[in-house]
């Protein structure tokens, strides 16, 4: 049985997440591939039996015997004295600094195989305001705040579109500093809170009466794979504190549809949107893609892609028919063909420039 190593945790406010999902896909799976746990916490990788208990993460306890070192160019890892090879990295980790294309650009510098969404892909996901400006569908005005902004345009804007507004960081994941405002004081208190924790924001206009879509989908052999559509009604933006630590609040506390139980009109339109901004965003394996539908004006609206969705939104495939198995088969099979296709395109040219007669010190120095 071939190895596939799954990377997750990683330098990110989402890292206990990260954690969650790739203990979740490990104990569920019994397809084909034997997935190795390999964590990363503060720079180091970690590979140990005890990783598949959530009680390890708990208190972790560091130890150097269970580091893992990466060879250039090999697809084997070091770990106590013992060698491991495996067939490619899988990363399952969230957040900035991870799904955003670092930890896949830390792999690729040491020629390694890797399935995960591409330097480009995974930086315009990682992006709401850039994902938003590519997608090509649907979406609701933004306005793009820095440290540097105006105050005055933001103003101007949100007189425009009028308050309740939400407030966004531009590049997090799980609803972290994600924040409703109703006026100029908490607007501007809310601001300074989150440039602490990232360089840009989105602010944009609340819809007053909506509803939450969700669809999962990956390509296999050309063809795109559909999970069933998740309805979320609560006409609230959840945080972070919400989502994971608030039981009364929590997702698995608001009216959820698995599936949804929508006309055939939104169910095409969702898929339609969702196939469009997947192309354009050249997304790549499992993606989440989340929409808005305001109930008011009947609109759906393009909210956000998730380059690597909490648990690969397995339970949105299962419930469409999909068997988990071949769902994460399908996955690693399609990216071990990727890997195979990036080796065989040129990346350099013999031409040793440097034994050049022509080229001389002369030259170098200019």
């Amino acid at each position: 049985m071939n190895n596939i190593l799954l990377v997750y945790g990683g330098s990110s406010v989402e890292h206990e997440i990260s954690i969650i999902s790739a203990l979740q896909i490990k104990k569920k799976y019994s397809g084909k591939y034997n997935l190795l746990l390999c964590y990363l916490k503060d720079g180091v990788f970690y590979h140990f039996k005890k990783l598949d208990d959530i009680n390890t993460y708990k208190e972790f306890k560091k130890n150097n015997r269970y580091k893992v070192t990466f060879y250039a160019n090999e697809n084997k890892i070091k770990v106590h004295g013992k060698k491991i090879s495996f067939e490619a990295v899988w990363i399952i980790s969230h957040g900035k600094m991870c799904e955003d294309g670092t930890i896949y650009a830390f792999f690729k510098t040491l020629n390694i195989d890797v399935i995960a969404q591409d330097i480009y892909s995974a930086t315009i996901g990682q992006d709401k305001i850039l994902s938003k400006t590519l997608c090509n569908v649907e979406t609701l005005k933004c306005f793009e705040i820095n440290k540097t902004y105006d105050s005055s345009e933001l103003l101007k804007f949100i007189n425009k579109i009028s308050y309740p507004v939400i407030l966004k960081p531009s590049n997090l994941g799980s609803s972290v500093g994600v924040y409703e405002v109703d006026n100029d004081e908490e607007l501007f208190m809310r601001i300074d809170e989150l440039l602490c924790l990232t360089n840009t924001i989105m602010v944009e206009k609340k819809l007053n009466h909506f509803d939450e879509y969700n669809i999962a989908l990956f390509e296999y052999k050309g063809e795109i794979k559909y999970s069933c559509i998740e309805k979320v009604s609560h006409n609230k933006v959840l945080s972070y504190q919400d989502k994971y630590q608030n039981k009364e609040k929590s997702m698995s506390g608001q009216k959820r549809e698995i599936p949804a139980i929508i006309d055939k009109k939104l169910n095409d339109l969702i898929k339609e949107y969702a196939r469009k901004v997947y192309i354009n965003l050249k997304a790549k394996y499992i993606v989440r893609i989340d929409f808005l539908y305001d109930l008011d004006s009947d609109k759906l609206y393009f909210n956000e892609i998730n380059n690597i969705p909490g648990s690969l939104a397995l339970y949105l495939f299962e419930k469409q028919g999909f068997a988990l198995d071949n769902v994460i088969d399908n996955v690693i099979d399609e990216g071990l063909v990727n890997c195979a296709l990036e080796k065989s395109i040129i990346t350099s040219y013999k031409q040793n420039i440097l034994n050049d007669k022509n080229l001389s010190m002369k030259m170098i120095k200019k």
